[in-house]
């Protein structure tokens, strides 16, 4: 999808990536082990001089520090309590079914999920460090799309209810993506193969209080999991826990600064992944897109909830939070504009702040309709042949 606004990244990651070292000595060399500083009941303290990183000079060191601690920490725990609360109204939602409350729970609850999956979208804006560590193992397990196993979620409901267990689940079938469908999907019908699974039909023939409580109290069994994956990714950047901002500068896990560096700067092109994919592929502009009609509908990121287009504006926020190193421009953060305008590259900090500017009032004006709404509406031939300057098609 050759036309999306931020068009700038690739000029970012050829800087990034073949540069020398912006200006600091250290940057292409072995770290020198630091020591943790006092910490008033950090358990893994940052060294002296690190307390108010956007304080004084610029360094590649305060970038680091500011962005882990002020950026990435601060929004994976705002994530972490947008998953408590939905824990908890899942909860509500459950005992409610089939009671007066009902129709009010459901709908809080579903609100609430809108309000989890978009503090995860921010924060998978600049996917580093502990979110990947392990193989992937809490990115994958709390939102693992474009994967999505409907019918092994329907399968795991009916086990659930039958057998009090689920059986062994992979990520297809878990996570935030799951408890889309389990909340929001309206016919309340399995997606499975009726003659591989005959057990889905007996279920399919249930009464519809049943079917929504069984459902619910699956939701309810994979937010606990995705509530401990939150806990675990929150203590992990929590700067009085294991503080991993301290990581990006100390040498623990990265061999140099340059590494650290790229590693955030690496996760930033999530965004290309959110043309390619989250827009490229549902527009008809992606090679994966097969279809005929020039348009893949059935490949749009959060088709039962409507949030595709509020997903695209999280992650637009969350790079522009990580890349200014902050997500208000009154507050004076030191970020990648300011690397950037060290190495004597003001020009490209201004076409990104402009692109990303573009892009986000996009996002905003489009977000009065669902991205299904638009795909449907376009005439794939105009989509193809939009341009930045001729956008006959909005989404673009």
């Amino acid at each position: 999808m050759k036309n999306f606004p931020v068009i700038s990244l690739f000029v970012l990651a050829a800087i990034l990536l073949s540069c020398g070292d912006f200006g600091s000595s250290s940057s292409l060399t072995q770290f020198v082990p630091i020591e943790g500083g006092s910490g008033q009941g950090q358990k893994n303290p940052f060294p002296s001089g690190y307390e108010n990183p956007n304080d004084g000079p610029f360094s590649e060191e305060m970038m680091l520090v500011n962005i882990g601690v002020n950026v990435i920490a601060r929004g994976v725990k705002n994530y972490r309590v947008q998953t408590d609360i939905l824990e908890s109204q899942i909860t509500d939602y459950c005992e409610a079914i089939g009671g007066a409350e009902e129709a009010l729970a459901e709908d809080r609850a579903r609100t609430q999920w809108k309000e989890t999956m978009l503090a995860y979208h921010y924060i998978d804006s600049f996917p580093v460090g502990p979110v990947f560590a392990n193989n992937r193992f809490i990115a994958d397990y709390t939102y693992g799309w474009p994967g999505f196993d409907g019918c092994g979620i329907d399968r795991a409901v009916i086990a659930l209810a039958t057998r009090g267990e689920t059986g062994r689940l992979f990520h297809p079938a878990r996570g935030l993506g799951a408890v889309e469908y389990l909340l929001f999907e309206p016919n309340l019908q399995p997606v499975c193969n009726a003659t591989r699974y005959p057990e889905t039909v007996e279920w399919a023939n249930k009464p519809v209080v049943v079917k929504k409580l069984e459902r619910c109290r699956f939701a309810r069994e994979l937010l606990k999991d995705i509530s401990e994956k939150a806990s675990l990714l929150d203590q992990a950047w929590d700067p009085e826990e294991e503080n991993y901002s301290k990581a990006l500068i100390d040498g623990s896990s990265y061999r140099s600064l340059k590494e650290a560096t790229n590693a955030i700067s690496d996760g930033l092109f999530q965004l290309e992944l959110s043309k390619d994919i989250r827009l490229g592929l549902p527009l008809g502009l992606h090679k994966d897109c097969t279809n005929p009609a020039g348009k893949c509908l059935n490949l749009a990121e959060h088709a039962l909830s409507g949030i595709a287009m509020d997903a695209m504006r999280a992650r637009l926020d969350g790079f522009r939070a990580a890349f200014f190193g902050s997500a208000f421009s009154s507050v004076k953060a030191f970020g990648f504009d300011d690397l950037l305008a060290q190495a004597g590259h003001e020009d490209l900090v201004t076409q990104i702040r402009n692109d990303l500017t573009r892009a986000q009032t996009s996002v905003r004006t489009l977000q009065a309709k669902s991205l299904q709404e638009e795909i449907v509406a376009m005439d794939a031939a105009q989509c193809k042949q939009s341009t930045i300057d001729n956008r006959s098609v909005p989404v673009l």
